[in-house]
Parts: C-alpha cells; structure tokens; sequence
C-alpha cells in the first residue's frame, strides 16, 4: 500500500513538472505573458526613410505593446545580414524585423538568398510611391531632359538608389527599358547614402521615396523630375507623372513597409503582436504621421498580410525575369 502511495505521488510531482513545461511559449519566466522584456527591432538597413519609418511605427507601437520596442541596425547584403540576424533568434516574438517592397524583390531576383517561405509578415503599415530627383544645378530641367541626355549618351548618366534588384533598381529598369535608354544604376546601402552622393554631385539621377528628400526639396537643394503614381500626388502637384508623360510600364509603382518574425513564433504571441500592431496603426499619432509625410496609408493585417507577400514575390519574380 505504501509503495503505492509512493508511487501516486511521484506520478503526482511529474504531472505539475510537465504541466509547468507545457505552458504557453508566450509564458516567460515568473508566469508572465508576452511580453515581459524588451522586443528587438531589427532594421536590416543603414540610415534612411526606412530606419525612419520603421522607428517611428515601433515608437507607437510599444505604447500598444506594453513594452520598449529597441532599434537594432544590421545593413549590408541588401538586407541579407539583417534577415539573418533575426532567423537566429528564438521563435519567441521577441525579435522583430522591419520589411519593405526592396525585400520582396530581393528574394524574387535570388539575390537574397532566402524565399518568401522563410519569414512571416506580420503586417504592413504604409506604402510609399518613388521618384526621380536631381540636385539643382543639374541640367536635367525635366525628365524628357533626362531621357534625351540617356539616348544621346547611352551608358553614360548614372543613376542611384538602395540595393540590386531591389525596389528603386527594379523601378530604374522598368523606366529605362520603357523608355529604350541605356543608364548606369548605381546601389547604395541606405537612401542617407544616395542623397550625400546626389548633394555632392557624384550622381546624376537619383530614385528614392519623398520622404527622403522633401527638406531638400523644400529648400531648392533637389528638383524632382516625375512620380510614380498613377496620377499627380497632393504634395508636388506640379510634378508630372511617368505615365502622363507616355512610360505607361510605371503606373503606381509603389514601396510597401512593415514587419515580420521568424517563422514558427508561437500563435498566442503572435495574436498579441497582431493586435499591438493593429492599434498602432490605427492609432491617431501615426494616422498623423502619414498625413504629415504624405505617406499612402497601406495596412494589411494577418493572415492577409501573408498572401499579399507571397503573391508580390510571385509578380516581382517575374517582372525581374522579363526585365532581364
């Protein structure tokens, strides 16, 4: 009887040692729920619009959170050390990656060697259209300036923007087929990078986001020659679009922006960062802060998110292919 009763009670003591085991991975120490520590932003470029947006929506998004959102920047490879950096952590929730449209396109030139598959969106949270600006004392009035100097001298102009194969290099080569010219594209780690070179005037076009280059703008440091929406945008209505001026290829070319995690982070910790960032963007300070940097509100939520990612990598896939 007595051996029994031992045996009872170690069936006892193993039954609440694996019921601790089993808790929820979004169960930290001390039985807290996710999170209960910092969450570690990864931003996998230099300095530049996309630091700039993925800081600001963390800020805001911390609030929703409950706790401190830290910005870590790992830029090189196009993306590829950041990436890397944030598929060594833990699938715990508690690394965080910032992600764009220059992401997608790497993976869908093979230039980052990874494929849709290996991340998990975890939203979008705004959009951006491109643009090509030149630094004031250009000759480049227009872009029909531009495109003449490009035929009369093909090779010759040089062309800058962040990463091959990425958002503004896709951009530049869609524009430069369409419009049968011949350029030099030259990549920069970072939009900060690009402007320095154009302000310098060791550049002759660069590609960038308006967020980039609207101080300048503002001040008559920089020109923009033409958008990429497919109509006139609200802040520069005097600059003319691609299309109106006949490059019917580049019609609401657009740069999306958000976050993912690893994937196999746990489906409780990711309602919880789902639902964090959903209040953020709905939140009125950043609804502010996309009307103020003329942003185009862009926000896709789980499991959409998802299939919108996979999708575009399909389409960017084989734009690039075509391209080439």
């Amino acid at each position: 009887m007595r051996k029994f009763q031992r045996i009872c009670v170690l069936f006892a003591v193993f039954a609440v040692l694996f019921a601790g085991l089993a808790v929820s991975p979004s169960m930290a120490a001390g039985g807290d729920t996710f999170p209960n520590r910092p969450v570690t932003l990864v931003i996998p470029y230099g300095l530049g619009s996309g630091d700039h947006e993925a800081r600001t929506f963390g800020r805001i998004m911390e609030k929703h959170l409950g706790e401190t959102m830290v910005p870590s920047n790992h830029e090189g490879g196009s993306g590829a050390i950041g990436i890397s950096f944030l598929l060594a952590q833990p699938a715990d929730g508690y690394a965080v990656s910032f992600m764009s449209a220059t992401i997608a396109f790497g993976m869908a030139s093979g230039n980052l060697k990874f494929a849709a598959t290996d991340i998990q969106p975890l939203g979008t949270f705004n959009a951006d259209y491109l643009c090509f600006a030149v630094e004031k004392d250009s000759p480049f009035k227009t872009l029909d300036d531009m495109v003449k100097f490009a035929k009369e001298k093909p090779g010759y102009m040089n062309v800058g923007g962040t990463n091959v194969n990425g958002a503004h290099h896709v951009f530049a080569n869609l524009f430069f087929k369409d419009a049968d010219i011949k350029a030099q594209y030259i990549p920069y780690n970072g939009s900060n990078q690009t402007l320095v070179a154009l302000l310098g005037k060791n550049l002759d076009v660069m590609v960038t986001s308006p967020s980039t280059i609207r101080q300048h703008v503002a001040v008559g440091d920089i020109r923009i020659l033409a958008v990429s929406t497919s109509a006139r945008v609200k802040e520069f209505p005097e600059v003319p679009t691609c299309k109106e001026l006949g490059y019917e290829a580049i019609d609401d070319f657009l740069n999306f922006r958000g976050y993912f995690v690893k994937p196999g982070t746990p489906e409780d910790v990711l309602k919880v960062l789902d639902e964090a960032f959903k209040k953020a963007y709905h939140d009125p300070e950043y609804q502010a802060f996309i009307e103020k940097e003329q942003l185009v509100p862009f926000y896709k939520g789980r499991p959409e998110v998802g299939e919108y990612f996979n999708k575009f990598v399909a389409q960017a896939e084989e734009l690039i292919k075509g391209g080439k």
